[in-house]
């Protein structure tokens, strides 16, 4: 009977303590512990791909306020490139990256239920690891990752912070519940992610980045704290902007240029075997392209040829990629580089010119320097003029930040596939040109036009320099998170 009563009074206390820390809903659920420590302990969820590259930029602008605290980078197992890019980045501001692994909750493609089990795994080696990190602050941008790192770390603050568990630590324990920062991911343009919409009632801050998303879920019902925009298009100085307003994208070189067609590490044939067609080959040169890189990922298009004057007995017949790379050479005057896959692609093909901290964009002698880190100089030879890319968000927003004239091929093929509307939506706002696979050639023309027949002809539609995301505003949310800023906690 002792037991059972214990059993009666404890269940629905525990019950109340989770609801009351996932939620933060009471009282109890005090931070004022974790303002009094210093440095706090940062921890950043990274995904594969372009949840890496969004949430990198977003720490970029953050500036020194990011050396103040401790952090760690949770990334999956499998995911070599996010631990890298973790590293690169850390070592930019002369520290060393703190990076931890965890089984990969959900794979690319990967159906949702048998995510479930995956997810499981994930789960339980992330509780022994919040257990030791005792995060202040968690950081995240959408990842599947990210769902077993904040529910572990929430499961141990419920147990944690109160009095009533004293012998587990007591109120004034390590493990009180984090400041969850929810970043949506620029791909997401007029819905939510699965990850978004299970984890906006439980963060303390949550933002987007397209107006229409704001401004859909602000008429929501769903629960959580108040949605928030940042990223390009947030800011009194974008709203009252016109397009007469922005600078115009151009090309780096006037002949000779130099394309990429990538498709990272999927596998995208449609676009892959486009290239190989005499159409794509004839508007290249038609753009004065001499150099192309193909990086086809895990693409097979590369070694089939259908046409059916070299077809024997079988239906497809395997043409190899150096008969490609000749007749390329041959017919139209193109150098062809095929690749699988480069991790450091950006580094490579996209930054246009050698790096110094003394120069501004605005007085760049270079037409087209990016941005406060790019400097004048002689261009590098593999810097492209044209990029030809899956709709990736992390590709496009390297491509965006170095100012290259951008063709984007959405994957329609993808699982919950959200690249045709973003590539559509920036596309309307003439940031770049999208069309599918069998459009490349009119593509690559659109590009020419935009880039070489100059602003305000009625034969040509510019394309615009992509706006830069509004730091003030993150370094204001920054500033909330660790208690630096006013914040307007809910029922707390």
């Amino acid at each position: 009977t002792i037991m059972a009563s214990l059993f009666v009074v404890l269940i629905p206390t525990l019950l109340f303590r989770l609801y009351a820390t996932f939620f933060k809903s009471c009282r109890f659920v005090s931070r004022a512990p974790h303002l009094k420590r210093h440095p706090l302990n940062v921890v950043v969820v990274l995904g594969s791909g372009g949840h890496t590259s969004e949430m990198i930029q977003s720490l970029q602008l953050l500036g020194t306020k990011w050396t103040e605290h401790r952090c760690v980078y949770i990334v999956s197992e499998n995911d070599k490139d996010s631990a890298e890019a973790a590293k690169v980045f850390e070592q930019s501001h002369r520290r060393y990256a703190s990076v931890k692994l965890i089984p990969r909750a959900r794979n690319v493609d990967q159906s949702y239920p048998s995510s479930v089990k995956t997810t499981l795994i994930a789960l339980y080696k992330c509780f022994s690891l919040m257990w030791e990190e005792a995060p202040d602050v968690i950081l995240t941008n959408g990842p599947g990752v990210c769902i077993p790192v904040v529910l572990s770390s929430l499961f141990i603050s419920a147990f944690c912070s109160v009095s009533l568990f004293s012998f587990w630590g007591g109120p004034h324990s390590k493990h009180l519940r984090p400041m969850i920062a929810y970043f949506e991911s620029f791909t997401c343009v007029d819905h939510l992610s699965v990850s978004g919409k299970l984890l906006r009632p439980i963060s303390d801050i949550f933002t987007v980045q397209w107006p229409q998303l704001l401004e859909k879920l602000e008429g929501s019902k769903i629960g959580g704290s108040g949605t928030l925009l940042t990223g390009p298009f947030a800011g009194p100085s974008h709203s009252n902007k016109s397009n007469e307003d922005e600078q115009h994208l151009h090309f780096i070189r006037p002949v000779n240029r130099v394309a990429l067609v990538t498709v990272g590490s999927t596998k995208f044939d449609d676009l892959v075997g486009q290239v190989k067609s005499t159409n794509f080959l004839a508007s290249l040169k038609a753009a004065k392209v001499s150099k192309l890189y193909v990086q086809k990922g895990r693409s097979d298009a590369m070694l089939l040829c259908e046409d059916s004057s070299v077809k024997g007995a079988g239906d497809t017949v395997a043409s190899t990629e150096a008969n490609f790379v000749s007749r390329a050479q041959a017919e139209f005057g193109i150098e062809v580089d095929i690749f699988d896959y480069r991790p450091n692609l950006a580094a490579t093909f996209l930054r246009r010119t050698k790096v110094s901290s003394q120069i501004s964009p605005s007085s760049s002698p270079i037409r087209g320097a990016t941005n406060a880190t790019e400097a004048s100089g002689p261009i590098t030879a593999t810097a492209v003029d044209i990029l030809i890319s899956h709709a990736g968000a992390g590709t496009i927003l390297e491509a965006f930040s170095h100012r290259i004239p951008t063709i984007v091929v959405p994957n329609t093929k993808l699982m919950n596939n959200h690249q045709l509307v973003f590539a559509e939506s920036l596309a309307k706002r003439a940031y770049l040109v999208s069309c599918e696979p069998n459009g490349l050639a009119e593509g690559i023309k659109k590009v020419v036009s935009a880039c070489e027949g100059g602003a305000g002809t009625e034969s040509s539609q510019p394309l615009f320099v992509f706006p830069l995301p509004n730091a003030e505003i993150m370094k204001d949310l920054f500033g909330v998170l660790v208690g630096a800023g006013k914040s307007s906690k809910r029922g707390c």
